[in-house]
C-alpha cells in the first residue's frame, strides 16, 4: 500500500520547474506532518521547494538557496529530529529533549470516547484514532487500546504560525493473538488531522 502512494508536491513558483535548477538537500518521513511542516517552514522563509516521494519524501530547493535552506532545516532538526530522515549527508539523531507522556487507557473501542484524557484532549484523540483508522476495515481485530506514549511539540502551519502537535506510539491489543501491537502516529491541527507515521493522512476537518 505504501509503495503505491506517490505524490508530487510543488511549493512556490507556479511555473513548471526546470529540474537543472534543483538540488536535493534531505528527506522527511512519508506524507503527513513532517512534509507539511517543512514545506511551510521553507515557504515562509522565502524559499521555493519541491517535496516528492513515497514512503520517504525528498526535499529539493533551488541551488542558490541550498546553504540557507540547509541552515534553516538543520536548526529545526536540532529541536525536532524525529521530523527528518536525513539532511545533506547527516541523519539527525540528537536534539532537544522533549518530554514524553505515558498514559494508560485500558479502554475498549466502544468506551474510548468516554475516557477523560481523550475527551479533554483532541490531539490525543487524533493520535489514538490514527491507529484505529489504519486497521480499518480490520478494526474488529482491536480489542482495546492499552496505552499511548507521546511527545508534544510545535510545527509551522500554512500561515507561518506555530501550533501544538503530538508524535507518539499507540499500543492496542489484538483480538486474534492477544498481543500488544504498536503503531506510531502524528496528530495535529487540534486533532483534526492525524496519520500513522509513513502513511496516508486521515483528514476529518469536514
Amino acid at each position: 500500500m505504501l509503495s503505491t502512494l506517490i505524490v508530487w508536491l510543488w511549493i512556490g513558483d507556479a511555473s513548471f520547474p526546470n529540474h537543472e535548477r534543483w538540488v536535493s538537500i534531505g528527506s522527511v518521513p512519508g506524507l503527513g506532518l513532517p512534509q507539511y511542516h517543512v514545506e511551510n517552514l521553507l515557504l515562509h522563509s522565502g524559499i521555493d521547494a519541491q517535496i516528492e516521494g513515497s514512503v520517504v519524501y525528498g526535499i529539493s530547493v533551488d541551488k542558490k538557496n541550498k546553504g540557507r535552506a540547509l541552515a534553516i532545516l538543520k536548526k529545526d532538526a536540532s529541536i525536532r529530529p524525529f521530523m527528518y530522515c536525513q539532511l545533506d549527508t547527516v541523519i539527525p539523531r540528537t536534539g532537544a529533549k522533549i518530554q514524553s507522556n505515558l498514559i494508560f487507557l485500558n479502554a475498549d473501542l466502544g468506551s474510548l470516547a468516554k475516557v477523560e484524557a481523550i475527551s479533554k484532549d483532541p490531539l490525543l484523540e487524533g493520535l489514538v484514532r490514527a491507529a484505529i483508522v489504519w486497521e480499518s476495515p480490520r478494526s474488529d481485530e482491536i480489542v482495546s487500546v492499552y496505552a499511548t506514549n507521546y511527545k508534544k511539540f510545535e510545527y509551522m502551519n500554512t500561515t507561518g504560525g506555530w501550533e501544538a502537535a503530538y508524535f507518539g506510539r499507540v499500543i492496542y491489543v489484538s483480538r486474534k493473538t492477544g498481543d500488544n501491537i504498536e503503531k506510531y502516529a502524528w496528530s495535529w491541527d487540534k486533532g483534526k488531522r492525524f496519520s500513522i507515521a509513513n502513511s496516508n493522512v486521515f483528514d476529518r476537518r469536514h
